[in-house]
């Protein structure tokens, strides 16, 4: 009765030290869960549970190094990922994740060799080549990163960000159609790809193709209202069409949106000029300088607006403070011997047309023979 009844207790101990270790599989989804959610620490929590309990699945620790990589504490993360290769070298999740991390580290030697490694475990992991290649492209190794990434499209054709990356890399080789070409099928597997419109748009601008371009720098606006580059492009545009109100509005959005740079400010004061409101192109001339103290042209065309105004004598100040910040502006020469003339410094005019001849203003030569000896 005694055996019995000792049995009976021992059995009891042993379910109740069992009943003490969680369910790792709920525990492990919880983290992952709260991975999804962004809230790393409280995953890392439930990783740390889990590793505890059973310290002998690698991809424990592989999950517990996204999180750390995701918090920036990159070599915490790195111990993780060497503990899950120590635990399964043939771990091609492990190899890529610490691929990963070496390249936000800015490792590429050692992100390029597990990368290779991922490839040698699974030849079919896209992810890997498409990975591969834009370490290539930040190298500088265009060549090789479309080798790259079309490993990656043939792999998976349907590879959206492959398509793009690659479009990137002929972009780098001015193989302009073949760019626009590799956007397009990233377009057509995803019509969302605000990105992959938008360099299309500029791949479609840089070769001459106007039209397709304002095309494409709609599509993109209509599917992310305040992309301020897309405005700001769209407006460039505009303003070469002649659309100089549409080419306004959008610049505005464009600095609405967060695009304060001095371009902007020079292009808004350009299409204000040309409408003739000179008042107006003077502030965006000055708010032009104000972002960027070294821009000659934004100085120039500041001038050109004063003189229109009639500010003739600011307007000598500020083609000499771009001829200053530029010794070889032709139009800057050009403009003060206009100003100088106006104000019968005629001597002075003749020098400033003479050195803008000298560097090519053609329209400085007429101004030489009408006016100077």
């Amino acid at each position: 009765m005694k055996k019995i009844i000792l049995i009976l207790l021992l059995s009891l101990l042993v379910k109740g030290l069992y009943s003490q270790q969680p369910n790792l599989e709920t525990l492990f989804d919880r983290g992952k869960t709260e991975m999804d959610k962004g809230n790393y620490y409280q995953a890392i929590d439930l990783f740390n549970r889990v590793i505890k309990y059973n310290p002998k699945i690698e991809y424990f620790y592989i999950n517990r190094g996204s999180a750390w990589s995701k918090l920036g504490e990159y070599e915490k993360a790195l111990r993780d990922y060497n503990k899950a290769l120590e635990l399964n070298f043939r771990s091609a999740e492990a190899y890529y994740n610490r691929a990963n991390l070496y390249e936000k580290m800015g490792k590429y030697e050692k992100a390029i060799a597990d990368y290779a490694q991922v490839i040698m475990l699974n030849p079919r992991y896209g992810e890997a080549y498409n990975n591969l290649g834009n370490i290539r492209v930040e190298k500088g190794e265009y060549k090789k990163a479309l080798r790259d990434f079309n490993m990656a499209i043939l792999v998976d054709s349907a590879f959206a960000e492959a398509w793009f990356n690659r479009g990137v890399a002929y972009g780098k080789l001015d193989s302009n159609k073949k760019e626009i070409n590799s956007y397009t099928e990233a377009i057509k597997i995803d019509s969302g790809y605000v990105e992959a419109w938008y360099n299309r748009a500029h791949a479609y601008q840089e070769s001459g193709h106007l039209e397709k371009a304002l095309q494409d720098y709609s599509s993109v606006i209509s599917r992310q209202p305040d992309h301020a580059n897309a405005y700001y492009n769209r407006g460039i545009l505009y303003e070469k069409q002649g659309e100089l109100k549409n080419a306004l509005h959008d610049y505005n959005k464009a600095i609405n949106y967060g695009l304060k740079s001095a371009n902007v400010f020079n292009n808004k004061g350009l299409t204000h000029f040309s409408l003739k409101q000179y008042d107006r192109a003077i502030v965006s001339f000055t708010k032009a300088i104000e972002q960027d103290s070294t821009m000659a042209t934004a100085y120039n065309n500041r001038g050109m607006a004063k003189s229109m105004s009639g500010e003739v004598k600011t307007a000598l100040d500020d083609f000499g403070r771009a001829i200053r910040l530029n010794p070889d502006y032709a139009g800057a020469w050009f403009n003060r011997g206009l100003v100088h003339h106006h104000l019968n410094n005629q001597a002075k005019a003749c020098k400033d047309w003479k050195k803008a001849l000298e560097l090519g203003n053609e329209k400085a030569g007429e101004f030489l023979e009408r006016y100077c000896d």
